[in-house]
């Protein structure tokens, strides 16, 4: 399984910089869920707003299968981690439908095994 999380987060004003930002890593590491962060609304309701009236960045430090990335975000736009460092790839055998046709195969190779053995 592919392991994913927050090393650093910083909202920030553009014209001062991430190193003036304010750390919102542990405000951001709340919201993952089920190895992912996923996020459509606006950042002021997760994240404290020191500079107000500014359109502020954000910059999130992520580690991903053992991996560094950084990634910026305007404010309030969507975020959907790791999918939007373009690094997730899914193999065939963990999509949904293909799951679904081994537990079902199994369950009949059971079924007839039972018939054929009474």
């Amino acid at each position: 399984m592919k392991k994913f999380g927050i090393v650093q987060a910083i909202y920030y004003d553009p014209k001062m910089g991430p190193e003036h930002g304010t750390d919102v890593t542990s405000e951001l590491s709340a919201q993952i869920a089920h190895g992912r962060l996923f996020y459509n609304g606006i950042y002021n309701f997760i994240l404290p707003d020191n500079f107000k009236r500014i359109p502020k960045k954000l910059k999130i430090v992520i580690e991903f299968s053992g991996k560094q990335h950084t990634k910026y975000y305007n404010e309030n736009e969507k975020i959907d981690l790791p999918s939007d460092l373009g690094i997730e790839s899914q193999k065939w055998w963990e999509t949904s439908w293909v799951q679904v046709i081994l537990v079902l195969g199994a369950i009949a190779g059971i079924i007839g095994l039972i018939v054929i053995l009474r």
